[in-house]
């Protein structure tokens, strides 16, 4: 079990430890019984609800090699192999570079 155990795994170990204690001690609760009209609308927003997005350009832009855009963090640590899964990266992306006339017609 410590056969593998090193600083990077380490980490993992404890908290996966402190984790099952902590789930061990924890009991079921009982949902409280349902009040009110049985036609509630769950689903519905209040009225003053504000919507929101966000994204990151790393996962939008692509165009990696256009445009005078130099290499990010990312871009440099995708590019080392092994280091991402399949060896991806944003080099395309949703390729919002190209695409971006399309997106808001």
């Amino acid at each position: 079990m410590f056969k593998d155990l090193s600083r990077r795994n380490f980490g993992k170990f404890g908290a996966s430890a402190v984790g099952a204690s902590v789930i061990g001690g924890l009991r079921p609760t009982p949902a409280p019984a349902a009040q009110g009209s049985a036609k509630a609308d769950y689903y519905a927003f209040p009225p003053n609800f504000s919507w929101g997005c966000a994204t990151a350009s790393y996962q939008m832009e692509g165009g990696a090699n256009e445009g005078g855009r130099g290499k990010s963090i990312w871009d440099t640590f995708s590019h080392t192999p092994g280091k991402v899964h399949d060896n991806q990266n944003g080099d395309v992306a949703d390729d919002d570079y190209h695409l971006y006339k399309q997106d808001i017609q």
